[in-house]
């Protein structure tokens, strides 16, 4: 009788482009965890230097595919297509995992659980910032790095994928999701899962459609903190409505959230006012 081989537990799916510098310390961080049932599947978006003869070093469990339309989460999804793993991992080419006990620490804390989504801590590399979210309204307000989260992978089931209309968020908008309107169980590993790079895209960028809808996303949540103002997190997403206009990027889904935000919003009449005049002087510079 032959035996079928046993499926990883982890899937770690990696983004590339022109990422010689740094994926070798990436994958060598993988390799030397003492957890070692996982495979690597990374996405490479048409590297002209020496990514692929890299990542194609480290042996059968690394899979190399060339993506097939540009953009990190297009990345991510090719990756899931083809992830057979029980829990899903994302991690840049520039980041690496903190010591040999993630991967075992993260198994240790989700097997055998009904958790779906995991997260832990991140240090940047370079600044030593570190991100603890360890809570549903720290995820809320603070937001997360990809990074930090591990996702079970029956949550992309039926062909469910990150959103590739946020060129940032998406990953935060996926899990938000997840998180708040599909209430999928949730823990908290309370050790460090990553150090992550600091001078990549999503460093450097704002998803302002992402946040032009995140008090939408989190709105009705927020009544689980009734002593928490989230006034700040209404006037970003606000703010964000008005950019969009202004920069004549996604006007149609900017005037949809702020019509939202205006008629259910706590806001007094004066400001409601100034801000209907603004994206209006934006809408008509637009056409």
């Amino acid at each position: 009788m032959i035996l079928e081989k046993s499926k990883p537990y982890f899937t770690i799916i990696i983004p590339t482009l022109n990422s010689e510098a740094t994926l070798q310390e990436c994958l060598i961080s993988i390799f030397e965890q003492s957890f070692q049932n996982f495979e690597i599947i990374i996405v490479d978006g048409h590297s002209s230097d020496q990514t692929q003869i890299v990542a194609n070093t480290f042996g059968s469990k690394v899979k190399v595919l060339e993506a097939k339309t540009k953009g990190i989460y297009n990345a991510m999804n090719e990756g899931i297509d083809i992830a057979t793993g029980e829990w899903i991992y994302f991690l840049g080419s520039d980041d690496k995992l903190y010591n040999d006990q993630v991967l075992k620490n993260v198994h240790d804390f989700v097997f055998g659980t009904k958790i779906q989504l995991a997260n832990g801590i991140t240090i940047g590399i370079d600044s030593k910032k570190v991100i603890r979210s360890p809570n549903k309204l720290s995820l809320i307000r603070t937001g997360f790095h990809h990074q930090a989260f591990f996702y079970s992978k029956a949550l992309f089931d039926n062909n469910i994928r990150f959103d590739t209309k946020f060129k940032v968020s998406a990953d935060y908008y996926f899990t938000l999701v997840e998180l708040l309107h599909k209430k999928r169980d949730y823990g908290f590993v309370d050790s460090v899962i990553c150090e992550y790079g600091e001078k990549g895209f999503s460093s450097a960028n704002v998803d302002y459609l992402f946040f032009s809808k995140h008090y939408a996303i989190i709105k009705d949540s927020t009544k689980e903190f009734p002593h928490v103002d989230f006034s700040p997190e209404l006037m970003t997403s606000i703010n964000c409505c008005l950019h969009l206009t202004k920069e004549k990027q996604h006007a149609l889904a900017a005037w949809a959230s702020f019509m939202a935000y205006f008629f259910s919003a706590r806001l007094n009449l004066k400001t409601r006012l100034d801000l209907l005049s603004r994206m209006i002087k934006n809408t008509v510079r637009f056409w």
